[in-house]
């Protein structure tokens, strides 16, 4: 056999093909059904059989490369195409982006997800998680090592404003939004025409968050080395802000709106 032996082990490919084999000369192997049956392994995009005289088969596979998960457990590949396989087998395991959406739409979710991924650059935090509704309404989650799961809400295309614009704001006005927050937000709501509602940095669940990033940390460190004190956790409120750069909202209020970044060359709706 030869190809990737990771995801897919020669027991497990013989396991299949054996059958196909078992009682059957040189001549009278059905090439056409070992290929079938070898293609039927997880992983296994493609098979080749052929005979190597005078008394050998070689099965050369090629295995799906994942680049995301759909929310019922089916890996996608970087074609865009659904396929079955164990997650944690494969090298991509825990950072697989998660999608949401109809089976018939994966293939414009990893689009949208490699152009949305690009507009946000080098900001501190990865797409996790992308979803489109029945409505055609627009939503992802971004995380971080110092940013806990944080839900964007994007809202559906417009021909004033369509969502690749939206991201694009989000992402020009993510570090002020962190400078007038003192932290990271709870959550981001980038639906209206000229502003983006960023909600308070929940402390609590931000602390617990960078807690568990440190624990983490500590086992990957090898058990002789000395290891570091992790990075205090920000704690209590944000610093004043000063008048000319204080939102215009109540104490009570749990997000801050801010201005939207201005994209002369683009009409921005009302919220979708």
């Amino acid at each position: 056999m030869k190809g990737d032996t990771a995801k897919v082990p020669l027991p497990r490919l013989k396991e299949v093909v054996e059958p196909e084999l078992e009682g059957k000369s040189y001549f009278t192997t059905d090439i056409a059904a070992v290929r079938a049956a070898a293609e039927t392994v997880p992983w296994v995009k493609h098979a080749s059989v052929r005979r190597i005289w005078p008394d050998r088969i070689e099965i050369d596979i090629t295995v799906y490369e994942a680049v995301a998960q759909l929310e019922d457990g089916r890996l996608i590949s970087i074609e865009g195409k659904l396929f079955s396989a164990n997650p944690e087998e494969g090298a991509e395991a825990g950072n697989l982006p998660t999608f949401s959406c109809a089976a018939e739409d994966v293939p414009e979710l990893l689009r949208r997800y490699r152009r949305f991924t690009s507009l946000f650059g080098d900001l501190p935090f990865r797409i996790t998680a992308l979803s489109l509704s029945d409505r055609g309404s627009w939503s992802l989650v971004i995380q971080g090592p110092r940013i806990p799961p944080t839900r964007v809400e994007l809202g559906r295309d417009t021909a004033g404003s369509p969502v690749e614009e939206r991201v694009r704001q989000v992402a020009a006005a993510y570090p002020r939004m962190e400078e007038l927050l003192g932290g990271p937000p709870s959550s981001i709501d980038a639906r209206y025409r000229r502003a983006i509602a960023a909600g308070k940095v929940d402390r609590k669940a931000l602390e617990s968050y960078l807690e568990e990033n440190a624990r983490s940390e500590e086992k990957k460190e090898p058990a002789a080395a000395p290891l570091e004190s992790p990075a205090a956790a920000p704690s209590g409120e944000p610093d004043a802000l000063s008048p000319e750069s204080a939102p215009d909202a109540d104490d009570s209020a749990d997000s801050t709106e801010l201005e939207a970044p201005e994209n002369p060359s683009t009409e921005r709706s009302e919220k979708p």
